[in-house]
Formats: structure tokens, C-alpha cells, sequence
């Protein structure tokens, strides 16, 4: 099991070492200096925001809620989100060498002037120093805690193939149709799967002090190449991009009070392979990519999960998943189309052939857009999610097809040209019809147990600009 994280950090150090090796052959031609003094920080300064914001009712009081019976859903009754992001070109040199810094807050769906609560709901999503063209053009290096994605599916607010929230170092080459990168990280929940914090008696004092007992990160590292074919001057473009990880987690003991024992939790490693096919400018500002994606062992719960359905030796490694995603984007002068899809597999590591947490998991979601004088822009969105699973629904005690269907009106004005401009100001009226089998997935009380329609209305407002994380 030491394997899998020696190659993570083996990883890491061929990182790290490459370009000081040829840094030291090409010190005496390559004098760098600071941006100077009298540069503008205007100049040198960014400022970008992503946000979300929708207040919204079911028609009898409460709070509305996104409906959803698999994961990821249709994005259109989802909650508000809120991103601000700071960076800062800190260092220039010569042949074009720069060194940026990010900096990114995100805001949860907790708002003062909703709850009157001063507790803000605050993660720090971005903070990473980046070095472009550092030793030869086009070379890459960074280090620090940051989103490192891919693609999007919009409508479903996912990226299926690369999509790590890590803290580590990366490095690579970006070229202008080509790209390779590889990354290496870590992570560590704060839970008892991960971390465990006991009282031990102080022998110097009297009294008992914290003690970290278990602790064990998780090891992720990636790979991933990226072609570029055409795209350029409104020319139709082709890409083809290989993503693949290893995902490794040490072996470490849990102390349980009642009663006082402890439990050995073994070393597990799992793993990702996926590719992306994509084409753009078969139509103005319009594209389309397929996603497949296979993954084992932790890798197929996901990099920050905690696995399920474990086998006999409490490892993940004999889970699997088989996921394939869809998104695309048409656009005529006077309306567009905006589509998004995924279909999962998957099979936890416990090897019960007929499991009700494993199974299939779909949802597919349509939106259709005119562009009209002053900015309005309607819209219709249907959507669709669907789970069956392998085993007999706990509550039924039958194996049964879980169906959640979505009609959205999407009046709207939008400030800008396109599907994609924004910032947008929208009204939304959506209405989710679920099947007996989907409210059955709920627990009792939940307002889904027993309301087979769902009645949803809100008003929002999203944007982005200047966001590395929104491209």
C-alpha cells in the first residue's frame, strides 16, 4: 500500500526538481525582475466574481428547496452560491516569465439579511501562487489550495472528468492546442474516518489534554493531457483530453469510549480513468462534449467522500463506477438550446449483487432561450432524473424505478449577447412531479414523502466575470 502514496510523492518531487535542474543551466541569461514601482496596480490587479442568488417560496410559506432524487441534478432550483475572487500579477521577467497569486472566497446559502444571523457560511476555495513560462515558454508550476477543473455540465452545475479541490503543487506544459499537467495533493476530512482527536490524562498536570490519535490524509495525483485541433478564427475546432488519478489513504486506528477499544482502519487506494471529446464553432459560439469516466476503489465515491458498502477487509478497492456526460450548446440569431446529461453506475465494494445502494443514476436536462428586443430572453427548461437501483427499496420491500420529472418557465433578461452572457435577472416558476417510488427516497416528513408535486418560484440573479474558476 506504500506504493500507491511513494508515487504521489515521487510525483510531486519530479515537479519540483525538473525546472530548478534547468533553471540552474539558464540562470545567466535570464535576469528577471520585479514589475517596477511605477506600474499601475490597476494594471496588476484583478477582480472576479461568480454568484448565484435566488429567493424563493413553495407557494404555501416555506423556504424553497431544490428537488432532487440523484446527484448531480438540475441546477435550476438550486441554492444561492457566491464567489469573489483577488488575484494579483506579483512578479514579471524576462521571456515573459509571470507569477500570479489567487485568492478566493465562496459564500455559502446563509445571508444576513435572510436569517439575521452575523455567522456567515465562508470556505476559502482558491489560494495558490501560479509561475507561467517559467524556465521555457509555456511551462507551468504552482503550489497551493485550489480548484483544478476541467469542463462543466451547466445545467447540472457538474464537471465529470477532472474536478479535484486539492492542496498541493502542480506543474506542466500549456501550449497554444496542446497541454499536459500533472498534480499532486492531499486532503483530510475532519471526521473519524480520517481524523480523531481523544483526552489523555496529563501527567505533568492535572487534568487531561487533546491528543490527535488518528490522522492520515489522503494521497491524490493526477495526470492529464489535453489536444487541440483548428478552433481558431471562428474556424470549427476539435479536442480530444486524457484525465486519469490514483487516490491513496495510510492505515491508522480509531479509539472507540463505549466500549474502550480500537480499530485498526487499513491502507485503500482506488483509481480514475477518463476521456473528453469535444467540438465548437459548428455554429456561432455553440459546442459540444462528451465525457466518459471509469473509476475504482475511492476513486469511484468521489475525492472527498467517505466510502459505503465496504468489503470484508473494510476497504473500498472493489468499487467501481462507469459514468458517461453530455453537454452542448446551439446558437441561432433568434433563440439557442442549452442541453446536459449524465448516466452512472455504480457499485459499491461489499460484492451483494442485489444492493439497493448500487445501480444506475440519470438525469438530463433541456433549455430552450429566445433572444427578443431589450434584453429579454424566455425561457422553457424540462428535465428528467431517474434511479434504479439493483437491490428491493427498503420501504416497498420491490425493486423500483425512482422518476423525478422538472418544467421550468425562465422569463429573463439578459445583459449581453448569447446563451452564456451574463449577468442575468430571471424569474423561475418550476414545477418537479415525482413518482411514488422518488418520495419513498425521502424520509418521513419530509415534505417529498407525500407531495407528489412540488411547486417552486423564485427570483434570481447570476453572473460571472473575470473568474478563473468560470471561464
Amino acid at each position: 500500500m506504500k506504493t500507491p502514496i511513494l508515487s504521489c510523492c515521487l510525483l510531486l518531487a519530479a515537479g519540483l526538481l525538473f525546472p530548478t535542474a534547468l533553471w540552474a543551466q539558464d540562470a545567466n541569461s535570464a535576469d528577471a525582475e520585479p514589475v517596477t514601482a511605477q506600474e499601475s496596480d490597476a494594471q496588476r490587479f484583478w477582480f472576479g466574481s461568480y454568484g448565484r442568488l435566488q429567493p424563493a417560496t413553495h407557494l404555501d410559506g416555506a423556504r424553497g428547496s431544490q428537488s432532487r432524487i440523484v446527484w448531480p441534478a438540475p441546477r435550476v432550483d438550486e441554492g444561492s452560491y457566491a464567489e469573489l475572487e483577488f488575484g494579483y500579477q506579483a512578479f514579471r521577467g524576462e521571456g515573459g516569465l509571470q507569477v500570479d497569486t489567487v485568492a478566493t472566497l465562496a459564500f455559502g446559502d446563509q445571508f444576513f439579511h435572510f436569517n439575521r444571523d452575523f455567522d456567515a457560511d465562508i470556505a476559502v476555495r482558491n489560494l495558490y501562487a501560479e509561475a507561467r513560462n517559467l524556465v521555457f515558454d509555456g511551462a507551468v508550476l504552482w503550489v497551493g489550495s485550489r480548484m483544478y477543473r476541467g469542463d462543466d455540465v451547466y445545467l447540472l452545475d457538474f464537471w465529470p472528468l477532472d474536478n479535484l479541490n486539492t492542496f498541493g503543487a502542480g506543474f506542466g506544459w500549456r501550449g497554444d492546442f496542446t497541454r499536459i499537467e500533472a498534480h499532486v495533493g492531499v486532503n483530510q476530512r475532519k471526521d473519524q474516518y480520517q481524523f480523531q482527536v481523544v483526552d489523555v490524562v496529563d501527567e505533568r498536570f492535572i487534568g487531561s489534554q487533546d491528543v490527535i490519535f488518528l490522522d492520515r490524509q489522503r494521497f491524490i495525483s493526477s495526470l492529464k493531457a489535453e489536444q487541440q485541433f483548428g478552433g481558431r478564427n471562428d474556424a470549427i475546432g476539435f479536442k480530444i483530453k486524457a484525465h486519469t488519478e490514483l487516490h491513496a489513504l495510510p492505515s491508522g486506528e480509531i479509539r472507540h469510549d463505549q466500549p474502550r477499544t480500537e480499530e485498526t482502519l487499513p491502507s485503500d487506494y482506488g483509481w480514475l480513468l477518463g476521456a473528453q471529446f469535444g467540438v465548437w464553432n459548428f455554429a456561432p459560439r455553440s459546442f459540444a462534449n462528451l465525457f466518459i469516466r471509469y473509476a475504482g476503489g475511492l476513486a469511484a465515491y468521489g475525492e472527498d467522500a467517505i466510502p459505503f458498502g465496504l468489503n470484508q477487509d473494510k476497504r473500498a478497492i472493489d468499487a467501481y463506477s462507469l459514468l458517461f456526460a453530455l453537454s452542448g450548446a446551439y446558437e441561432h440569431d433568434y433563440f439557442g438550446l442549452i442541453l446536459g446529461a449524465f448516466a452512472r453506475y455504480f457499485v459499491d465494494a461489499d460484492r451483494i449483487d442485489e444492493d439497493f445502494d448500487d445501480g444506475w443514476d440519470l438525469a438530463w436536462s433541456l433549455r430552450a432561450i429566445a433572444f427578443l428586443p431589450h434584453y429579454f430572453t424566455p425561457g422553457l427548461e424540462v428535465s428528467h432524473q431517474l434511479r434504479r437501483p439493483n437491490g428491493l427499496s427498503p420501504v416497498s420491500l420491490q425493486q423500483e424505478t425512482a422518476s423525478l420529472w422538472k418544467l421550468s418557465l425562465l422569463p429573463a433578461f439578459t445583459f449581453g449577447d448569447g446563451l452564456f452572457a451574463r449577468p442575468q435577472i430571471r424569474l423561475n416558476y418550476t414545477v418537479s412531479i415525482l413518482n411514488d417510488a422518488a418520495q419513498r427516497l425521502f424520509p418521513i416528513d419530509d415534505r417529498r414523502r407525500t407531495n407528489s408535486v412540488e411547486h417552486f418560484i423564485g427570483l434570481g440573479v447570476e453572473w460571472w466575470f473575470n473568474s478563473t474558476s468560470y471561464q
